[in-house]
């Protein structure tokens, strides 16, 4: 007769010592992920006049741009919060330019700053792009970020550094028990 023993079955005790001898064979492998530091000027677009005129003005030139998730053309009401939201964006577009301008000049002062690892969801794909060939002290025109117009000011740029073995204990507690077995 025969048993099947699966992996839960068997209890396998960490040796802080061996686990750490573990992660010393492999620590190059974990390594904390690229980041940057911005200084960031924002350029909110909520207070933005825009009239039911300009919505469907915009709508009716650009309503292929509004789709459905299954590739339908949206009707004007079905996407009016998207429309009039880009609607604000174009119409903030020249304030975020002059912003952005006073910004390079050191006329204003950052919004706040922030740090995203590399390819961080806020930032999209595209901007990330751009990014990635900026060096420390460039200024990015302006770019929208969700709803909003951002002007960014590389600050730092973080390269990946071995992570402690108190930082990587927990990724590679699962790893040396799967090895155990």
């Amino acid at each position: 007769k025969y048993i099947t023993i699966s992996k839960d079955d068997i209890n396998i005790t960490v040796d802080e010592s061996r686990l750490k001898e573990f992660w010393e064979s492999r620590k190059e492998q974990y390594k904390t992920e690229k980041a940057y530091t911005f200084d960031v000027v924002w350029i909110d677009t909520k207070d933005v006049a825009v009239s039911d005129a300009e919505i469907e003005e915009h709508f009716k030139n650009n309503g292929f741009n509004y789709t459905s998730e299954d590739g339908k053309r949206l009707s004007l009401d079905e996407a009016k919060e998207r429309v009039t939201v880009d609607v604000k964006l174009n119409k903030s577009k020249k304030s975020a330019n002059l912003k952005y301008i006073d910004f390079k000049k050191d006329k204003i002062q950052k919004s706040e700053t922030v740090t995203y690892t590399v390819d961080d969801s806020t930032l999209s794909n595209k901007l990330w792009s751009e990014i990635k060939i900026k060096s420390k002290g460039d200024i990015l025109k302006p770019k929208v970020i969700k709803d909003r117009y951002a002007v960014l000011k590389v600050v730092e740029i973080k390269s990946p550094v071995v992570k402690t073995f108190q930082e990587a204990k927990e990724i590679v507690t699962p790893l040396y028990k799967q090895n155990m077995l």
